[in-house]
């Protein structure tokens, strides 16, 4: 009897440690399969896979000067900056963040022209592989082609006129930060933006006690302004 006890622990112990590796392999896949998709979902989540350069922004002479570098191997899509070569990394992957100067909730804009500036931007490139991110301030006062939408949304016209302004042309919402996509990646020659995210002034607070609190040394006397 007691071997026999001892038979059938032992097969349920064996049964289930199968049962748990199963399931743990299961899971494994399942996350490698869901991480697999999730990436696929975000790369695809663009208009183009490179920045379309031309020869006039890759920096290299004209046809006819005397000094060609690179000319006899030179390949499509590479810049030449400073004696260095460079090629487009497609493994990083460009979110576009925005900081935008509407207080309150944020609310649809009725007509559809309100949708609030852009005054902060900034574009993260994250690199996967070595697991580097930097962050590209790009200044709101930046001159660049701006597409001018109606009162019913409709497309009427491109301005040149501050890159911030695009994003009043919009719902204050997915229209609005879908168009500051659009704008930076014609800015950057087509550059993969994969993805956004837009804050008003009311996540300012929330942000600074996420992070427990920023310290602000104050240069100036304000208590003109605020007496405390």
């Amino acid at each position: 009897m007691r071997k026999k006890n001892r038979k059938r622990i032992r097969r349920i112990w064996l049964i289930m440690t199968g049962i748990f590796l199963f399931l743990l392999l299961s899971a494994a896949v399942g996350f490698m399969i869901l991480r697999i998709l999730g990436e696929r979902r975000v790369r695809n989540n663009t208009r183009s896979q490179a920045p379309q350069m031309t020869y006039d922004t890759m920096g290299i002479p004209a046809e006819g000067e005397s000094e060609r570098p690179f000319s006899s191997e030179w390949k499509e899509g590479w810049i030449s900056h400073e004696d260095k070569v460079y090629e487009y990394n497609e493994a990083v992957l460009t979110f576009l963040i925005m900081g935008i100067d509407k207080s309150g909730e944020v609310q649809t804009a009725e007509n559809g022209l309100n949708g609030g500036q852009a005054d902060a931007i900034f574009l993260a490139a994250l690199n996967p592989k070595d697991r580097r991110a930097d962050l590209i301030a790009i200044n709101r006062d930046t001159m660049t082609d701006v597409a001018v939408y109606d009162f019913y949304g409709g497309y009427s016209s491109t301005v040149r006129a501050q890159l911030a302004l695009q994003h009043a042309y919009g719902d204050g919402k997915e229209k609005s930060a879908e168009y500051m996509v659009q704008a930076v990646s014609d800015l950057m020659y087509q550059l993969p933006i994969h993805g956004y995210a837009a804050i008003n002034m009311e996540a300012i607070p929330l942000i600074n006690d996420g992070v427990g609190g920023v310290e602000v040394t104050c240069l100036q006397d304000l208590t003109r302004l605020d007496a405390s």
